[in-house]
């Protein structure tokens, strides 16, 4: 508001003095031209009648705030005829320029406009000087510029007003938006609601999708987390009973037990371990990753060159963190040497990424549950982390295909 009241300010302040030249320069020519012509007026005369015949019309009368002079009245230039109502006041010496428009005091200090000029008159070349009271124009003047500050300041106050109920028409979803973001954090609603604005609607559908996706995680890591309270306690309570039943524990179950706690907690490692998207996340060279996860695979399985072809271009790039790539492609490579056959190929692109054997052990019926345990469920939680997704197909070489989805 204060900034759009500044704004408004300057602009009809500018305005408001261009108005006030404008106005002020149109008035005082309509004075200036009278003036002139009266000065015309007189030169016409002076050089046809002789100085006693030129008093006549309004600068005949005494003090009737009409004047003219010829003549300086300065040593070599006496006056040569002046209007009666100067009664010996010499106008030419109460002007300070000689030439063009003047304002100076009368013979009652009043406040006179006056125009100069020479001409020739009697043979000799005088200055004449016409002058009247300016009073009314100035009366005049004070008056417009009272007019236009008054205006103005209306315009400035309907102004602002109209610019703060567009403000105000133009934020007011934005308000809403505010305080309902606010119900949001304090757990008094789930979602927002769709706005008519086309731009809010868009803003809104986006903050709804955030706040599914983070109750989703929230979802997924309470569940990750009684899934790992549960897998503990079973042998926890195990060695307990155990503890109960004699003094001391036999090395092989302590063993056996904590063999038992070590997966899950590797596995919930792992899924803390994911880096998830952040802000200015460059994009990693999809190729290369690809290259370096199937050459550890062939080391791991004992695989010759063939057995894993990577068919990706040399621009292809996705959005997420290296060490998260890494993790999502060894564990597919791994999973299809495990539980296919060679050839295993990894196909990909700006877009997507397939990842697919030859038959194996594994069910050809792709509704069959995907042979591959936590580090599959390790790869789902990285994708979906970055908001991609995955499915899985029969591929053309008699296997699994597994697709990932890269996010826009």
């Amino acid at each position: 508001m204060l900034g759009t009241a500044v704004s408004v300010g300057a602009v009809t302040l500018g305005v408001g003095l261009l108005l006030h030249h404008s106005v002020h320069a149109s008035i005082e020519g309509n004075w200036l031209r009278e003036l002139r012509d009266e000065l015309t007026t007189l030169q016409h005369l002076a050089a046809e009648l002789p100085p006693a015949r030129l008093a006549n019309g309004r600068a005949a009368e005494p003090y009737s705030g009409h004047y003219w002079q010829i003549g300086s009245g300065a040593a070599g230039d006496p006056i040569y005829a002046q209007s009666p109502s100067l009664a010996g006041f010499n106008l030419a010496a109460a002007a300070t320029t000689t030439g063009g428009t003047a304002r100076l005091a009368g013979p009652l200090e009043e406040n006179l406009l006056a125009v100069s000029a020479r001409a020739l008159i009697g043979g000799e070349a005088r200055p004449l000087i016409v002058a009247r009271d300016a009073q009314q124009l100035d009366d005049l003047l004070s008056a417009v510029d009272r007019l236009l500050l008054w205006g103005l300041l209306n315009v400035w106050i309907i102004s602002v007003i109209v610019a703060a109920l567009a403000a105000s028409a133009f934020t007011r979803p934005l308000a809403r938006l505010r305080d309902e973001v606010e119900q949001m954090q304090a757990n008094q609603r789930a979602s927002l609601s769709a706005s008519r604005l086309t731009e809010l609607g868009a803003l809104s559908g986006q903050l709804n999708a955030l706040a599914e996706q983070n109750a989703q995680r929230l979802k997924r890591q309470r569940q990750a987390a009684a899934t790992l309270a549960h897998e503990l306690k079973t042998p926890l309570t195990a060695l307990l009973q155990r503890c109960d039943e004699a003094p001391q524990l036999d090395s092989d179950q302590v063993k056996l037990q904590v063999g038992r706690m070590l997966p899950p907690l590797d596995d919930t490692l792992a899924r803390a371990r994911i880096h998830g998207p952040a802000p200015g996340l460059p994009h990693a060279p999809l190729k290369a990753h690809a290259e370096r996860a199937a050459g550890l695979c062939r080391l791991d399985h004992d695989l010759p060159e063939s057995a894993i072809e990577v068919q990706i271009g040399n621009s292809a790039q996705v959005r997420i963190e290296p060490r998260d790539l890494d993790a999502v492609l060894w564990n597919l490579i791994d999973n299809a040497c495990k539980h296919g056959a060679p050839p295993v190929r990894i196909r990909g692109n700006d877009e997507t990424l397939v990842v697919e054997s030859a038959a194996g052990g594994q069910a050809p019926a792709t509704e069959a549950a995907l042979p591959g345990g936590n580090g599959l469920r390790l790869v789902t939680e990285i994708l979906d982390a970055y908001g991609a997704s995955i499915s899985h197909t029969q591929s053309p070489l008699g296997g699994r295909a597994t697709q990932i989805a890269w996010p826009d």
